[in-house]
């Protein structure tokens, strides 16, 4: 149980239009502020279409959808999944052992946008339950590779709603230990001893008073002096990296 945390979730769909197209599966994820998995079995359920209604949305859907859920077998097991109303207390449930506290978790995926027009449309309980806050991860991999070298996760793309939140997740922690943590944004308080310790070097190998003289004349403050020669050796390193 945590007082804060995130539920990852993915939902897949016969389009992206939550007003006119239909929930077919959707999975969640918890993990605390760490990322760290609560639960690795998570909460998965397909939602339940009569074999009629299952042709009809295929015979009308994007044929990109079309294939992709005929490759993954989701069109079959429709017939034999849950009605909207179960996954909906059944998932506020599962949230609940982790995050009791209503508005304690955030919504965290990828293009979460859709996901949550989808949670709010069909499974309204939920939705009153999570932060109206999100995390998403598309929003991190654009400056990712705008602003990083073209840092870049590589997806599987499987395309099931429990794989894509897994990699949803991976693709995050990914992002915040070459993005974040190599600048020394940890949340800790700034210290030159973790500075040097970030780069494996000594701290003697900092003269505290030549920094100091160094963000005057720049206009910075220390933490922000040294903050930002971290970025600049991140991005070098990531560089270097992905050229090697």
């Amino acid at each position: 149980m945590a007082d804060e945390g995130l539920g990852w979730t993915d939902v897949e769909t016969t389009g992206i239009n939550a007003e006119e197209e239909r929930l077919l599966e959707v999975a969640t994820i918890v993990t605390d502020l760490e990322l760290n998995i609560l639960d690795d079995q998570g909460y998965q359920a397909i939602v339940y279409y009569s074999p009629d209604e299952v042709e009809h949305m295929k015979s009308v859907c994007n044929p990109y959808v079309l294939e992709m859920h005929t490759k993954t077998g989701l069109w079959d097991k429709l017939s034999s999944g849950k009605l909207l109303e179960q996954i909906d207390e059944e998932l506020l449930a599962y949230i609940k052992k982790f995050l009791p506290n209503e508005r304690s978790g955030w919504l965290g995926g990828n293009s979460i946008t859709l996901d949550r027009n989808f949670i709010n449309k069909n499974l309204p309980k939920v939705a009153a339950h999570l932060h109206y806050r999100s995390l998403d991860a598309t929003s991190w991999a654009g400056p990712a590779q705008w602003w990083f070298s073209g840092l870049q996760y590589r997806k599987k793309t499987v395309h099931s709603a429990f794989s894509d939140i897994v990699e949803s997740i991976e693709e995050i922690k990914f992002l915040r230990d070459n993005m974040v943590k190599p600048r020394g944004l940890t949340g800790e308080k700034y210290s030159v001893k973790r500075e040097a310790d970030l780069f494996h070097v000594s701290n003697q190998t900092f003269d505290v008073e030549v920094l100091k003289k160094e963000a005057e004349d720049a206009g910075l403050t220390l933490q922000q002096y040294v903050e930002h020669n971290a970025r600049i050796l991140t991005e070098l390193a990531i560089s270097l990296k992905n050229n090697s």
